[in-house]
Formats: C-alpha cells, structure tokens, sequence
C-alpha cells in the first residue's frame, strides 16, 4: 500500500486528509505534553517520499521531563500508528537546544522540519 492508498484510507475512516490528521495530532500532542510548544514534522515526509515513518519532534520548555512527555505521548502515537498502518514517532526537544543546535539531529529538525 503507497502513501495515496493510505491516505484514501485514512481520509474515507475518518473524513480527514492525512495533512488534517497530522495537524491534529499535532495539536493533541502540544496539549498533552506540558511545556509542548511546537511540533515539528522532518524526515521523508517532508519531502513528499513515500515514507515507512512519520518523524515528528516537539519542542518542550527547558526541564519538562522527556521521559514522562514520551510516556505521555505514547498513546496518541501508537494510535495514530495503527489507524494509518505508518509508525508514527515524536521525539521531545528543550527550547534550549534549539538556540544551540546541540546535535546533528537537532540541527537537522530546525533546518529541514515543516511546524504543524
């Protein structure tokens, strides 16, 4: 199943586009997520390749606990996931990593990431 099948798919269970569906996954998560800012979409996805994944990162205020803001996202991914049939991944970032870019990862979500 392509990318267009599965966003038929999606679009005729839910009456959404998979675009709809991410932003409003977007939103649940900056909702869920306390200190969840900014939701970030980078990877294949953002290129319009047909993507095994959907790479998404939040941007958390400095000293949200990661661990729990994966816990808590767990659901709403794992969701998500199993409606698409497309792994679905948030990975939580502090604010303050942003200014610095710590990482290559880093760096590549504020450079190649779309914000929902």
């Amino acid at each position: 199943m392509d990318r267009r099948d599965k966003d038929n798919a999606a679009k005729v269970a839910s009456g959404k586009s998979w675009r709809d569906e991410l932003a409003q996954l977007a939103l649940n998560l900056r909702r869920a997520v306390p200190g969840g800012a900014r939701v970030l979409l980078h990877g294949s996805a953002v290129h319009g390749v047909d993507p095994g994944d959907v790479d998404l990162a939040i941007i958390v205020q400095d000293g949200t606990d990661r661990f729990e803001a994966v816990r808590t996202m767990a659901g709403l991914l794992a969701d998500r996931s199993v409606a698409t049939g497309v792994l679905h991944t948030c990975f939580p970032i502090e604010a303050s990593s942003c200014s610095s870019a710590v990482s290559q990862y880093v760096r590549n979500v504020l450079l190649d990431g779309r914000e929902l």
